[in-house]
């Protein structure tokens, strides 16, 4: 072996340099520490442990500063977004804000008359139409009941007067549209005191002066102003949305609370409850032209009760994408009715011996229904209540028919008139029963009005008064 490959061959050896030794490298001096090989093996786990312990609580503090940073920027997150929400809720005021100052500005070129009433109670949220008293060519005197919210909660008759005759048009000053001979355009009768908030008020179809109301205790209680004194007839339970008269059976009424439907009778002191219907209804309707009930909740179900058998007869399954908020049965075809939508904002059509074939349905408000009615004395009428302060009226007959694009932004060919009187979530919106093209609206808020549109808007060609998803 050659000298070459042995020094090939030769490995590097470790140079000893002691305890503190200098090595030299290319000019620099580097001093090196060696480990005091004299500790004890027990004192090296005490400086291991303690090295230990300072880096496990250092982890902890950078731990601990993370999620404080974390909270600080979800918290800036949550601000942002409150942020946001407030500028939102902002715009959406200003949005309705010069709505309505548009509205007023061309209001009227919009109705022959509107009357609105500023009651003096914290708020109004429902009301209903009671008797005409009096009546001539020109003026009809209109009696009416609502309800008010707060801690002095009250029921309260007023009446309001509905030119029949003709109108002089005006513009909208102090809340009135319209100018007609009348001695009182709106007056107070009667007051009585309400427990709890009322959540919503109807009157008696035979006696209008016998009126129902929900409350926030969960009662639901009578009224006759047939009495010299009208003093509060409580039934229990009730406090729910939903309530009706039957048309058909002298003093009774059905209302809702949760999921159940309790009926009653003005006679009799005990009720009859169809437990767990749905799992919350909503509302509820008595059929005009027979004993069966229609409901709706919030699993977004229709359901046909008869009331001679406390059972389901019918269902329909998912009316509306969500919950359904409200229904009314067609008082000219008895196998028709409606639905509304509170998520999906649609009015939807159905017939009885169809279960679960929409007939056809409307285009709404994107937040959905409170309310919706037929007219009795306008065939094919609908009025809608809804979450965006707007009541919108539909003709029927116009299902189906071509629309220019303009039209086709407000919604269907059908879409006819929408209100824009309320500035807050509107929650009735109800026909005159015996007055033409003459509604009643009240929502979250002091003001009812009492609104009629111009005539020329409301009897455009109606040919075809029987549209073609009608003729079954």
């Amino acid at each position: 072996m050659d000298d070459t490959s042995a020094a090939k061959r030769k490995r590097l050896q470790p140079v000893n340099l002691g305890n503190d030794s200098k090595i030299n490298t290319n000019g620099y001096s580097i001093e090196t520490h060696q480990p005091n090989t004299s500790k004890s093996f027990q004192q090296i786990i005490e400086e291991v442990a303690n090295d230990t312990e300072k880096h496990v609580k250092q982890l902890v503090e950078e731990k601990e500063e993370k999620r404080e940073m974390k909270e600080l920027m979800e918290e800036d997150i949550d601000n942002n977004e409150m942020e946001e929400e407030d500028v939102n809720i902002q715009q959406k005021a200003a949005k309705i804000a010069r709505e309505y100052e548009t509205w007023k500005s061309n209001a009227i070129y919009l109705y022959s008359f509107l009357t609105t009433y500023e009651t003096s109670f914290p708020y109004s949220t429902t009301f209903d139409w009671g008797n005409i008293v009096e009546r001539n060519n020109d003026i009809a005197k209109q009696e009416f009941v609502y309800g008010t919210n707060g801690e002095n909660a009250f029921v309260i008759k007023a009446f309001t007067s509905i030119p029949l005759g003709t109108v002089k048009p005006s513009p909208f000053v102090d809340g009135m549209v319209g100018e007609f001979n009348c001695s009182d355009r709106i007056d107070e009768i009667a007051l009585v005191s309400h427990s709890g908030d009322v959540r919503r008020i109807r009157t008696m179809p035979q006696d209008k002066n016998i009126c129902v109301t929900t409350s926030s205790d969960g009662n639901c209680y009578i009224y006759n102003f047939n009495e010299t004194d009208p003093q509060p007839c409580k039934r229990t339970p009730g406090g729910g949305f939903g309530i009706c008269w039957s048309n058909l059976l002298l003093g009774t009424f059905t209302v809702c609370e949760e999921g159940n439907l309790h009926i009653f009778n003005t006679e009799v002191s005990e009720g009859i409850s169809i437990k767990n219907v749905h799992d919350s209804i909503n509302d509820v309707c008595w059929n005009n032209q027979s004993e069966i009930m229609l409901s709706v909740g919030e699993d977004g179900r229709a359901l046909i009760t008869d009331y001679r058998t406390l059972k389901t007869e019918i269902e329909f399954k998912e009316t509306h994408e969500g919950d359904a908020n409200a229904c009314s049965f067609d008082p000219n075809y008895s196998t028709l009715f409606i639905t509304g939508g509170g998520i999906d904002g649609f009015v939807r059509f159905w017939d009885l011996r169809k279960p679960n074939q929409e007939l056809c349905h409307l285009f709404g408000p994107q937040d959905g229904i409170n309310c919706c009615c037929l007219s009795s004395i306008n065939k094919g009428f609908v009025c809608t209540a809804s979450k965006d302060h707007i009541v919108r009226i539909y003709d029927m007959s116009k299902v189906g028919e071509d629309q220019t694009s303009n039209d086709a932004d407000d919604g269907g060919s059908e879409f006819l008139f929408g209100h824009s009187g309320h500035l807050n979530e509107v929650f009735d919106a109800l026909w005159n029963p015996e007055i033409p093209y003459v509604i009643g609206t009240s929502g979250d808020g002091r003001d009812i009005q009492f609104w009629r549109p111009m005539e020329s808007l409301m009897k455009e060609d109606r040919s075809i008064l029987k549209p073609q998803f009608l003729k079954l």
